[in-house]
């Protein structure tokens, strides 16, 4: 592995966990309304066995989290979400990087010549065909996901409400 390689590699676990920092901060309001939109589907179903309303719409959950919890319960399961998001993005990033690479080095044993590399832009990144592509991603994205499983069960348990 030439030096190129490992700043590569470094340069998609950091921009893999800042996006997956970014995109926790940013989106964890709209995964705990979620995650409490399923969990109210469960109760409303009991509810309307004993002929009670239901009230699960988005906004008075919303209305609901931060009436109980204040506005920072919109963030409840922020740091689970973080340690299962940062470094499952990140690898997820280098991962696929590294599959990729290896799809590019079969091609260039199994050929004369190299694969071409995108001359329109500074991308380091080989060229391969979309069904390579979506293999590469299929493998990284499943693998990542197995191994981030447990953490995911925690985050959601953790949002539950209770």
């Amino acid at each position: 592995m030439d030096s190129l390689q490992k700043h590569d590699r470094g340069a998609y676990l950091l921009a893999g966990a800042t996006s997956g920092l970014i995109s926790c901060i940013l989106l964890q309001p709209f995964d705990l309304v979620k995650t409490r939109l399923q969990q109210g589907r469960q109760q409303n179903t009991k509810l309307l066995k004993r002929g009670q309303p239901m009230n699960s719409t988005i906004i008075c959950n919303v209305k609901e989290i931060i009436a109980k919890e204040s506005l920072f319960g919109l963030w409840r399961g922020a740091i689970p979400t973080i340690m299962r998001n940062v470094p499952g993005t990140a690898l997820y990033y280098s991962t696929l990087s590294d599959i990729r690479r290896l799809f590019s080095l079969r091609h260039r044993i199994n050929s004369s010549s190299p694969i071409p590399q995108r001359s329109t832009t500074s991308s380091s990144l080989p060229v391969l065909s979309n069904i390579e592509n979506l293999i590469a991603g299929m493998v990284a994205r499943g693998s990542i996901g197995f191994v981030m499983m447990p953490i995911t069960i925690v985050k959601i348990r953790y949002e539950v409400s209770v």
